[in-house]
C-alpha cells in the first residue's frame, strides 16, 4: 500500500511539473503552491509552512487571506507533543482554490472537534474545471490541555 501511494504521489508530482512548465522553461502560472504566509487569525491553529518530501504531507498553516471558507472533512487526527493534536486533510484541485482558511476547535471534557476550513485566495480563478491534483496536508492546533482520553470529532461530518 506504501508503493503505491508513493507510486500515485510520483506521478501527481510528475504531472504537475509537466503542466506548469512552458516550452521556454517558464512557470506558466505562478501561483502560490500552498499557504505560507499571515499568521492565523482569531483561532488557536498554528505550524509552519515547509513542505514535505515527495510521499509525505506538506505542513499548512491558515491563511487569513483566504475568502469563501467552506469546511472540510480532515481525515486523520493525531495526538502531539503536550496540547498539540495534527490533523491530516487532503485538497483537490489548484492549491490557490483549497488553500487552508482557518482551523476551529470547540473542546469539551469528552470531546475535542476540530474543523478545517479551506478557500480560495483572493484574485484566484477557481471557475470551471479543476485539474484533478489532490495534495496530503497536515497542520498542528494547540488545545487548551492535552487531548488525554477525548474523542476527536471532524466538525465538518
Amino acid at each position: 500500500m506504501r508503493t503505491l501511494r508513493l507510486t500515485v504521489a510520483l506521478g501527481l508530482l510528475v504531472t504537475a511539473t509537466a503542466c506548469g512548465t512552458a516550452a521556454n522553461g517558464n512557470v506558466s502560472d505562478p501561483g502560490p503552491a500552498m499557504s505560507t504566509s499571515s499568521p492565523p487569525t482569531g483561532g488557536p491553529a498554528t505550524s509552519t509552512g515547509v513542505s514535505g518530501p515527495v510521499g509525505q504531507p506538506n505542513v499548512a498553516r491558515p491563511d487569513a487571506r483566504v475568502i469563501d471558507q467552506r469546511p472540510l472533512r480532515w481525515s486523520r487526527a493525531e495526538a502531539g507533543d503536550g496540547p498539540q493534536l495534527v490533523i491530516h486533510y487532503t485538497t483537490a484541485g489548484l492549491a490557490r482554490c483549497s488553500t487552508l482558511g482557518r482551523v476551529d476547535v470547540a473542546e469539551t471534557t469528552s470531546t475535542v472537534t476540530v474543523t478545517v476550513l479551506v478557500g480560495q485566495l483572493p484574485g484566484a480563478n477557481c471557475a470551471g474545471d479543476q485539474p484533478q491534483l489532490a495534495a496530503q496536508f497536515v497542520t498542528t492546533v494547540t488545545l487548551q490541555r492535552p487531548l488525554g482520553a477525548r474523542t476527536v470529532v471532524d466538525g465538518a461530518r
